[in-house]
C-alpha cells in the first residue's frame, strides 16, 4: 500500500511523501479495516514499521518532521542533484557573443512596434542573462510564463550554437510538443526534436526508463552517442 500511496504522489508531481500523508491516504483507502484498527503516524514510524519499510523505502527527517521515499527514487533525486552540482561548478565555456547587444536591439526594435506596453530595459538586461547563460554555462534553465518568449529564445540559442559548428539533441516529454518545436522554421540543418522516450530507446537505455531498474545500476550503452548540446523543452512536466 504505501508503495501504491508514493507512486500515486509521484505521478502528480511529488517525489516524497510525509508520514502525514502517508497517514491520511491510509485512513481514506477502500480496503483499510477502519472498524478493526486505528491507524496513528506510530504505526509508520515504530521499530518493526522501519525494519520493514527499509525493504523498499527511504525514511528520511527534515525541521523534525518524517518523510517517505521510494528508495529508487530517492537513488534517482541522488544522481540528479550530482550531476546539478558538477554542472554549475563547471568552468564557463568560451562563446563569441560580439553579435549579441546588435540582435538584442533588433529584437527590442520589433517587439516595442509590436506590444503597446514593453519595458525595453528589463527586456534587454534579462535576454542578455538568458543568451548568456544559455551558451556559455554546463546547464542553464529558463522559466516564464507562456507567451513570455521562452521558445524564440531556444530558437536564436539553436542557431547560435549551430553557427559555433556545434550539435544539439532537443527532446520534449511529449509527442505533441516535438512536433510544435519542428514548425515554423524550428527544423535547423544540424538538429531535429524528438520525445525523451524515442532518445532513450534509441539510446539503448530502455531499461532504465523502468521503474523496477535502479538508475544506481545504470552502465554505458553501445548505442549511445555523446552530445555536445541538450536541450528539452517543458522540462516541468517531465517525471522521474
Amino acid at each position: 500500500f504505501a508503495i501504491e500511496a508514493l507512486r500515486e504522489y509521484e505521478a502528480r508531481g511529488h517525489s516524497y511523501a510525509s508520514v502525514q500523508v502517508m497517514l491520511e491516504k491510509a485512513q481514506a483507502h477502500p480496503l483499510f479495516h477502519k472498524d478493526t484498527i486505528a491507524l496513528r503516524e506510530e504505526h509508520f514510524l515504530s521499530d518493526d514499521a522501519r525494519e520493514h519499510f527499509a525493504q523498499r523505502l527511504c525514511l528520511t527527517e527534515a525541521d523534525d518532521r518524517q518523510f517517505f521515499y521510494l528508495n529508487e527514487t530517492k537513488e534517482a533525486e541522488e544522481i540528479v542533484r550530482d550531476f546539478v552540482h558538477t554542472a554549475l561548478s563547471a568552468p564557463e565555456h568560451r562563446m563569441n557573443l560580439s553579435w549579441l547587444d546588435s540582435f538584442l536591439n533588433a529584437e527590442a526594435v520589433a517587439l516595442k512596434a509590436e506590444l503597446s506596453i514593453f519595458d525595453a530595459d528589463a527586456f534587454l538586461t534579462e535576454r542578455r542573462k538568458l543568451m548568456k547563460g544559455a551558451l556559455e554555462r554546463s546547464i542553464f534553465c529558463i522559466t516564464g510564463r507562456p507567451g513570455s518568449g521562452k521558445t524564440q529564445a531556444l530558437r536564436a540559442v539553436l542557431d547560435r550554437l549551430e553557427a559555433a559548428g556545434e550539435d544539439a539533441v532537443v527532446l520534449a516529454p511529449t509527442g505533441k510538443a516535438a512536433l510544435r518545436l519542428n514548425e515554423g522554421g524550428w527544423a535547423g540543418r544540424r538538429w531535429k526534436a524528438e520525445t525523451i522516450d524515442r532518445w532513450v530507446f534509441r539510446s539503448g537505455l530502455a531499461p532504465y526508463a523502468s521503474d523496477t531498474v535502479s538508475l544506481k545500476q545504470m552502465v554505458r550503452s553501445e548505442k549511445f552517442q555523446p552530445v555536445q548540446n541538450l536541450i528539452i523543452d517543458e522540462m516541468s512536466m517531465v517525471g522521474l
